[in-house]
């Protein structure tokens, strides 16, 4: 496929706090054995809120983060690339992927999904996007393509508008992945109190623009 006009490839929010309340609430401040919250879905009457797509490597490290949210009222659901390769249609693995996707937010309300490693365990999209720098090639990597699930991105049916969330953990190995999970779960659960509460940093990155770069 062949981008001719601009493209936001990534705005990601790296760092949030500022307005946050980070209050308990009455539900979360019960004690509660966060190990006995099952996931399975049958008994949410299919409902999975946040689809998590990972390997079986990660698994393990990644299901205290599935029954968090689930505990939260996020319902969870953990689903291996391996096994979306044997079940679902699609002539590459990405294209299987996304079809699962489709396949929970249709018949599950899935709204968010993350990706949990990096793209040599969950394969990203590649694109052909001419961005006027020949030295790096013109294939670029594109996991918004999961989150358009009415376009398959052909070379016309493509909008950009996203219609589950898309995220990803990017971790190489099971010591990366449990500092991620850790991480998540300070945050929501006892975030630490410091001068990170009032910032915020942005990334993003426009392809194609028909400014002078010193402009």
């Amino acid at each position: 496929m062949t981008v001719k006009k601009p493209i936001l490839l990534i705005l990601t929010v790296l760092l949030m706090s500022c307005t946050v309340n980070f209050g308990i609430t009455d539900t979360e401040n019960q004690p509660h054995n966060i190990n006995s919250i099952s996931l399975n879905i049958s008994a949410t009457n299919g409902t999975v809120d946040y689809l998590i797509i990972t390997t079986e490597n990660f698994e393990t490290i990644l299901e205290p983060l599935a029954r968090w949210k689930t505990q939260k009222g996020v319902i969870s659901k953990i689903e291996i690339v391996n096994d979306i390769n044997l079940e679902y249609s699609g002539g590459s693995l990405p294209e299987k992927i996304k079809n699962c996707i489709m396949d929970y937010q249709s018949n599950n309300n899935t709204q968010w999904v993350l990706l949990a490693g990096d793209q040599n365990h969950v394969p990203t999209k590649y694109i052909v996007c001419d961005d006027g720098f020949s030295d790096d090639g013109d294939v670029v990597s594109c996991d918004s393509y999961y989150g358009d699930i009415d376009n398959d991105w052909s070379l016309t049916d493509f909008d950009y508008e996203a219609e589950v969330y898309i995220g990803r953990l990017t971790a190489n190995n099971d010591s990366e992945m449990q500092s991620l999970v850790q991480r998540i779960l300070t945050y929501e659960k006892n975030p630490p109190i410091g001068n990170w509460m009032s910032h915020a940093m942005f990334a993003g990155a426009i392809l194609q623009f028909d400014i002078d770069w010193d402009d």
